[in-house]
């Protein structure tokens, strides 16, 4: 048995060693789980580790669509696009709605207009009026129980985005078409959308009966069809068409399932239509590993955002799979002599989408919700990319536990450095003697989260609102004004909580745990959004440590306090802008960039703000209640104070 112990060490000898073996390597154990999973994602870009795309449900599967499309629906493609760029001169700013609506009802279907209003929720009673135009095509082979939404968002000839007005014709055409059609099992409603994606989002309310949204008045749909299963929204750019390109990302991070995208890849390829992925040509797959890397980062950088990257993005949180086809014009000059079929390509495209989803007895289940797109035909789904960012937090929860350790299992301190003189002697305080102040770190824990509370109220306030813009005060300007009342204050809180450094040790504890469980429930919904929090705010995390000493030390201070407003929220945005900003424009002087990035700062609030109000982005909220809150803590720990020696006068 003497070589299992060390009969010479007590029992209060090995637990002080141990605790401080612990005490020595935690931070570099927790940093290791950390770069495990950082690596663990980057081994992803990987093709051996990557799946290739393919069909769970039988009944999408376009080889069984045999075409009947024809010239005529191409010739009158064309000729609906001569009409209406014509059209389009008497329109400035708004659809052409009499020509629109005698077209659908001249094809034979039942045509409505959908009126609704934004009202603004920043000051000043503006409002804003806009009008959808869309004809429902009734299935005449069942009850209205079930439909499909083809959908044009309209751009009117002033717009500063890029025109698409192609769409619109193709969608009246392929209407023409259908309406010829016997087989169809399902109602299909083409939709012709005002003000982007204001109107869409006011067609989903006013068609699920959702009037919680007291900004947006979706108004009233006079014609409704079955429930949507699923909708394709289109971006035609000319019917000159270079290539097709998929917009797949939604609402908060939400993804159609895998087989919708699976499908229209595979009828592109079909009908001869090269087809992409984030504007890159081809749907072949790389074997360079670097390459598969950044096609993997400009999709979660996408993603994460929460921002819909087109209509379809909308349709994703009422359970409606959707996705949006962009078809991009060649860029060389000239007309290209084969435009006859590239029309005819994306009109069979459509068709087999079309009688796909109308062989389609039940919703999307079977394929994956959750996934991320390397390219066209390859993807990474969640169960290999999911332990990347449970490493990565898994190292918050780990570093909590041994904090928990040290903290209660330390030894007392010796009284052997104790100085001793004739007049005093210095008595050290004892860790055994030291009570946790619960109610004390409640109150910071509590006062942290109020403020990112009020962050969120007095930033979507319209009392407030009202206000501002009654001292004349430009929207952008007053929520940035009130951001920053926000910052100063969380700033000037240390002066008002107060700590010492045994209580911050286990606020640590609590702090870790809370951004622990918020990274692993953000990654589950979007991962993109987790994994990019995981890695910025986790090794701050882990690094921080709580001055135990019985003297501040002003270097390691300053540097601590440098690096807590380095990661503050507002600067983390500001950075981002300034970099995003000199990769896109490195011609530019940095200062310069440096200057306009604050104004681009102040305004991505406000749309984020407004993304909230309307659409109901939660990225906003996110920081309020959480990323702030969680700041404000760390914040409050830099300046606890030491442990320090109480005097005591030597009794006569």
């Amino acid at each position: 048995m003497g070589l299992l112990s060390d009969p010479s060490l007590s029992a209060s000898d090995k637990k002080l060693k141990y605790i401080n073996l612990i005490s020595k390597y935690a931070n570099g154990f927790c940093f290791l789980l950390y770069l495990v999973g950082f690596l663990w994602f980057c081994a992803l870009s990987f093709p051996q580790l990557q799946s290739n795309t393919y069909f769970s449900e039988n009944a999408l599967l376009p080889g069984l669509v045999l075409s009947e499309i024809k010239m005529d629906t191409v010739n009158m493609a064309r000729t609906l696009l001569t009409e209406l760029e014509h059209e389009r001169e008497t329109h400035k700013s708004a659809i052409p709605y009499p020509w629109m609506q005698a077209k659908m009802k001249q094809i034979g279907l039942e045509t409505y207009v959908h009126n609704f209003t934004l009202n603004y929720p920043f000051g000043g009673g503006k409002t804003f009026q806009g009008k959808n135009i869309y004809g429902i095509l009734r299935a005449p082979r069942i009850g209205s129980t079930e439909s499909i939404v083809l959908s044009v968002p309209y751009r009117p000839p002033n717009t500063a985005h890029t025109s698409i007005t192609s769409g619109v014709p193709l969608l009246l055409a392929f209407a023409d078409f259908a309406r010829r059609q016997k087989y169809w099992s399902k109602d299909i409603i083409f939709l012709v959308t005002d003000q982007e994606q204001l109107g869409m989002q006011a067609f989903l309310e006013a068609y699920h009966g959702d009037d919680e949204n007291n900004i947006l008045d979706s108004g009233t749909l006079y014609g409704k069809a079955g429930n949507i299963i699923a909708a394709i929204n289109f971006e035609i750019q000319d019917f000159d068409v270079e290539f097709n390109n998929l917009k797949i990302e939604g609402l908060n991070g939400q993804l159609p399932n895998l087989d919708l995208h699976n499908l229209v890849v595979k009828l592109s390829h079909k009908f001869v239509l090269p087809i992409g992925y984030k504007m890159k040509m081809g749907s072949h797959h790389r074997e360079d590993a670097v390459e598969n890397f950044f096609n993997l980062l400009s999709m979660m950088w996408t993603q994460s955002s929460g921002i819909p990257n087109g209509n379809h993005g909308l349709f994703h949180k009422y359970g409606i799979e959707a996705l949006t086809i962009e078809s991009v014009k060649r860029e060389s000059s000239g007309r290209n002599q084969n435009i006859h079929q590239k029309i005819m390509a994306l009109l069979k495209i459509i068709e087999g989408i079309s009688r796909s989803l109308n062989n389609l007895l039940e919703r999307f289940h079977q394929s994956f919700f959750f996934y991320v797109i390397v390219s066209s035909d390859r993807f990474i789904s969640i169960g290999d990319y999911m332990p990347s960012c449970g490493l990565m937090a898994a190292s918050l929860f780990v570093k909590s536990l041994l904090i928990w350790l040290m903290a209660n299992n330390k030894p007392d301190e010796e009284e052997a450095n104790e100085k001793k003189s004739d007049d005093d002697k210095i008595v050290i305080i004892r860790k055994s003697s030291m009570r946790i102040e619960v109610l004390r770190i409640g109150t910071v824990i509590l006062c942290s989260h109020l403020v990112g509370v009020a962050a969120l109220v007095i930033t979507t306030n319209k009392i407030i609102h009202d206000y501002l813009f009654s001292m004349n005060i430009p929207t952008q300007t007053g929520i940035f004004y009130l951001v920053s009342i926000i910052l100063a204050f969380s700033i000037l809180l240390p002066k008002f909580l107060k700590l010492n450094a045994f209580d911050a040790q286990f606020l640590n504890i609590a702090v870790l745990i809370e951004l622990g469980t918020a990274f692993l429930s953000v990654s589950m919904l979007n991962f993109s959004l987790g994994f990019f929090l995981c890695v910025l705010i986790t090794p701050f995390a882990i690094f921080i440590n709580i001055q135990e000493g019985t003297k501040r030390n002003l270097f390691k201070f300053l540097i601590r306090s440098l690096l807590h407003l380095l990661i503050h929220p507002i600067t983390v945005i500001y950075g981002v802008i300034c970099m995003l900003s000199y990769i896109a424009f490195s011609e530019m002087n940095f200062n310069y960039i440096m200057d306009k990035s604050i104004s681009a700062t102040v305004d991505g609030i406000t749309y984020a703000v407004v993304d909230s109000l309307i659409y109901g982005n939660w990225l906003f909220d996110l920081t309020c209640l959480i990323l702030l809150p969680c700041w404000i803590i760390f914040w409050i720990m830099n300046f606890s104070k030491p442990v320090e020696k109480i005097s005591k006068q030597k009794a006569e």
